[in-house]
């Protein structure tokens, strides 16, 4: 029984918890929509870290270690103007080149009968119609333009009325990229993660960070965390990133103060960087424009519309997931009108518990992703985005301080879907069972290798006393993958062709039977003119034999082929790197690589003279 005064404190603390519970959902209300109005939108956050330094603490950014208590809602921005471009579109943008044609739109009045576009010396007159939400907006599609380094202004007029006249500036025209995923994707070179400085900055990111000057000609946007239970037409405020204050709308890689984006996506700014690079070079210059939409520790079900899950979920589990769709709706959806040349996107951590299955499978959600986005931009800029627009993707890194190759026990079933090797089969689903795209399933689609630059193994405490003890998903070592995501992208979304480029990096040819010393040789193809294969270890092959899996050593190699020994002549499969980290804790440590050529131009930051083999799993 109770006495009297811990009774009363039970019941104090208790309502207490409710009473926070309550203002919770007042602010996460408000964070969400930036429409709340309620003047108690207060938090108690306590976290139990301690807080180091730094960055101020609010309701919606609760830094661990920091106690933040009364909290009053953020400052929303001043209302907009009536007649206005949609924030996506602003002064220094990169509008999509010929062949296709920029579709632009804004917001006008209810009483708005005419809206004209004008385009040097074309008058466009605008579509004028209203949303369910009641918005009333503007839309048109401007003429095809040359990619080219002259500025362009857009002009757009309400009701022919010069003093409704209202402007975006140093427009160019070029190839628009998006950006999106989770937190690899969101990391910046500052080590930011969107809103705090969470990780080690990038290799060598002082370097990288005033190398930005050098590209006046690359534009950046980074769009705000918007989860939204519903459809929104613009994007979120930017947060500040952690060490500068945040920039909203588009930029030049550096502005005027004199700070370069360091907050922006690394991977999305190298492969930008090496892609503008690399076309320069082969006399296919263009301005590049990148939109930064991600969203760190989220799963591909939040980015997915509610049609693309249709095709992959149960009912029960579409049901259960209160949270589906909202990314797509507060993060995709906002630019689903304007005219892209292709994404990019780094995702699948918060998906590697499910790699497989008929219910909520990744090898099923992300390719209906794929397709749905495809589709959706197709209908979103009237026809103007190309229907299976060039789509990349990393495989996922590794995590963890290396394997022990032990003979572990095959998965039930021996699915290669299975999570029991951690990423393993989470990569795999990535391509959708193949180990390679494109593919009948994924057309279109180019990947980048990663596995093999691994987090450092030492600890990092950021700068907000975010402890990362090292092994962790988030490698500091971007500009490798950006690299051969850019190689990839130069051939699939560029039709660059193998003089250029000779390789985007080998896969397995053929797999021959075990011949009566024990022996595998796999054939590769893909090897490029470089020198063909290198090889940096003997161990990463597998074979299974009676339930386990049995390491298997490389005894030779060839310019093409790769022989391993000492299989069993009951072996059944081999597979290739099928952990979380396979590979060890360097960089550059797994077993079989290709020789490559350089891409066309400087070297750059990323440029490595060999490439993977990625993983893959066989029947023998």
């Amino acid at each position: 029984m109770l006495s009297t005064p811990e009774s009363t404190m039970l019941i104090l603390m208790l309502l207490s918890f409710l009473a926070i519970q309550h203002l919770t959902v007042a602010c996460i209300s408000y964070n969400s929509n930036r429409k709340a109005t309620d003047p108690n939108c207060t938090i108690a956050v306590w976290y139990r870290r301690i807080l180091m330094c730094g960055i101020k603490a609010s309701a919606d950014r609760p830094i661990p270690g920091h106690l933040v208590q009364g909290t009053q809602p953020i400052p929303g921005p001043p209302p907009p103007k009536p007649f206005r471009f949609s924030n996506a579109y602003t002064d220094h943008m990169v509008l999509q080149s010929s062949p296709q044609r920029s579709k632009i739109w804004g917001f006008c009045p209810n009483n708005t009968a005419s809206v004209t576009v004008v385009f040097g010396e074309e008058k466009l007159a605008a579509t004028v119609q209203q949303q369910p939400d009641g918005e009333r907006t503007w839309t048109a599609l401007l003429p095809a333009t040359d990619a080219s380094f002259t500025p362009h202004t857009v002009s757009a007029r309400m009701n022919d009325d010069v003093d409704e006249t209202i402007h975006i500036s140093d427009v160019l025209f070029g190839d628009v990229w998006v950006c999106s995923g989770q937190s690899n994707m969101a990391y910046g070179l500052n080590g930011s993660n969107g809103i705090a400085l969470v990780h080690p900055p990038v290799n060598d990111s002082v370097i990288e960070g005033e190398g930005m000057r050098n590209y006046p000609f690359i534009r950046l946007f980074r769009a705000g965390h918007q989860l939204s239970p519903i459809k929104m037409l613009e994007f979120a405020p930017a947060e500040d990133g952690g060490s500068m204050p945040a920039v909203q709308g588009w930029s030049t890689p550096c502005i005027a103060s004199g700070h370069c984006r360091v907050d922006f996506s690394n991977i999305c700014w190298f492969f930008g960087r090496d892609t503008f690079v690399a076309l320069s070079a082969i006399n296919r210059t263009r301005p590049i424009g990148l939109i930064g939409t991600y969203f760190g520790g989220t799963a591909d079900e939040l980015w997915s519309s509610p049609d693309a899950l249709r095709k992959c979920l149960a009912t029960r589990s579409l049901a259960d997931s209160g949270k589906n769709s909202e990314l797509w709706n507060g993060q995709i959806y906002p630019i689903i009108n304007t005219t892209i040349k292709g994404a990019v996107w780094y995702q699948g951590e918060a998906d590697s518990s499910h790699p497989g299955g008929a219910v909520d499978g990744y090898n099923c959600t992300f390719p209906a992703m794929i397709a749905d986005w495809r589709e959706k931009w197709l209908h979103g800029t009237d026809g103007q985005t190309e229907s299976e627009f060039p789509f990349g993707f990393v495989q996922l890194n590794s995590v963890g301080n290396g394997t022990t190759y032990d003979n572990p026990s095959a998965a039930p079933g021996n699915d290669p879907f299975s999570p029991q090797f951690g990423f393993a089969g989470l990569r795999w689903s990535q391509t959708a069972g193949y180990g390679y795209v494109p593919n009948d399933r994924m057309p279109n689609v180019f990947m980048a290798t990663s596995v093999d630059t691994p987090d450092r193994p030492h600890p990092f405490r950021g700068v907000n006393g975010v402890f990362d003890p090292g092994f962790n998903v988030h490698s500091p070592f971007k500009q490798p993958t950006a690299s051969r995501l850019a190689r990839a992208g130069l051939v699939v979304a560029y039709g660059v062709n193998s003089s250029i480029v000779d390789t985007v990096g080998p896969l397995p040819k053929h797999v021959s039977p075990v011949d009566v010393d024990g022996n595998v040789v796999i054939t590769l193809q893909a090897i490029g003119n470089a020198g063909g294969i290198e090889v940096h270890s003997t161990q990463g092959f597998e074979v299974l034999v009676d339930g386990r899996w049995h390491s298997v050593s490389i005894s030779t190699h060839t310019y093409d082929t790769v022989t391993v020994g000492g299989v069993g002549a009951s072996a059944t499969h081999l597979r290739y790197n099928w952990y979380s980290n396979p590979c060890g804790t360097g960089c550059y440590e797994c077993a079989v690589y290709v020789k490559v050529k350089g891409l066309p131009g400087p070297v750059l930051s990323g440029a490595e003279p060999t490439i993977p083999l990625p993983p893959f799993f066989v029947r023998l």
